[in-house]
């Protein structure tokens, strides 16, 4: 019983927790695939993905790249979703960066002042 109850009261709590944090902290989707590699994506250790299947959120000072991953299971592929989370560089502002997943495994950011690589 006790087991049953935790992720409730987990599940809730992080609900609580992403409504105040997305008054509190610009948050950014970012699709803009424009300088990375339109055909296949990889998170470094992982298996490449198509362009569709992850995205970039920046959330205050946190940039997180989540992909779907194939993972070969018996007879068939189940798709299941990674992810990574970055620390943006101090001098990039939060509200003006945008961002997109190269082929290497890194983050590519981009905002007026500066352009650099935040590395997975």
């Amino acid at each position: 019983i006790m087991a049953s109850k935790s992720p409730k009261s987990e599940g809730k709590a992080s609900d609580g927790e992403g409504t105040e944090s997305v008054k509190a902290t610009p948050k950014a989707t970012i699709k803009d695939m424009s300088d990375c590699n339109h055909w296949k994506v990889c998170l470094t250790d992982f298996k490449c993905y198509k362009e569709e299947d992850f995205s970039v959120v920046i959330e205050g000072v946190n940039l997180t790249v989540t992909a779907m991953k194939e993972v070969f299971k018996g007879t068939k592929n189940v798709r299941r979703s990674v992810s990574r989370v970055l620390t943006l560089p101090a001098e990039v502002d939060p509200c003006t960066v945008t961002a997109c997943l190269c082929a290497d495994g890194s983050v590519l950011l981009q905002s007026p002042k500066t352009v650099r690589k935040a590395v997975c």
